[in-house]
């Protein structure tokens, strides 16, 4: 099984990416077996659900408030997300 579909399985299971990781690497004995590290893993999922929020109303929000930002510079705007890449607040 390749490590990207490793790592869509580990995200569809909607374990904590620290469980996850655990349970994989318990799985495979040796961390370095996995192929990829605790950090690859969080880079690869928040990318991808990076990239479907820009398909998505959230994605729409951040396009909005990007072309509003090249519009005029002192245009200043923050979305914080929480652990599964869900706007939580908005400023």
């Amino acid at each position: 099984m390749s490590r990207d579909n490793k790592l869509v399985m580990i995200e569809e299971s909607r374990l904590s990416i620290r469980d996850s990781y655990s349970l994989m690497s318990t799985k495979a004995r040796i961390r370095e077996s996995l192929g990829f590290t605790k950090l690859d893993q969080k880079n690869y999922l928040r990318g991808r659900r990076m990239s479907k929020l820009a398909y998505e109303e959230a994605g729409t929000l951040m396009r909005y408030l990007k072309y509003q930002t090249m519009k005029n510079p002192s245009f200043y705007h923050a979305i914080q997300f929480d652990n599964e890449e869900q706007i939580t607040k908005n400023f």
